[in-house]
């Protein structure tokens, strides 16, 4: 695997665990948040994250890890009432090949539906 592929599947799956964490921090406030289904999709996508063997590219199951990933993410995503797609912005892809750095756009203010990925 090349190292520009490796670094966006890096950053797909890092996204994928931020997301975990941001859901855990919102649903550790307001426990209704969350559905028991979209809990039980965040904790799978988790175990997702945490089984992706980042040390090893050579690894025969990383397409099929990426896939249950992306599946389940939207699982939550749907749930939620959210935009369900991951999309890193040019800048962020420059970042990854030795270009500058930014952020993306983010929500327009208000409530979790407005967020976007």
């Amino acid at each position: 695997m090349g190292l520009q592929k490796g670094f966006e599947i890096g950053h797909e799956v890092g996204f994928y665990a931020g997301c975990c964490t941001l859901w855990r921090q919102l649903h550790a406030r307001d426990p209704q948040l969350l559905s028991q289904r979209a809990e039980r999709a965040v904790t799978a996508l988790e175990e997702l994250v945490h089984s992706f063997p980042l040390e090893d590219p050579q690894d025969v199951r990383l397409q099929d890890l990426m896939d249950g990933m992306r599946g389940k993410f939207k699982a939550v995503t749907v749930g939620l009432g959210l935009q369900d797609a991951y999309h890193p912005t040019e800048q962020q892809q420059a970042a990854g090949s030795g270009g500058g750095g930014g952020s993306g756009g983010g929500g327009s203010g208000g409530g979790l539906g407005d967020l976007q990925f």
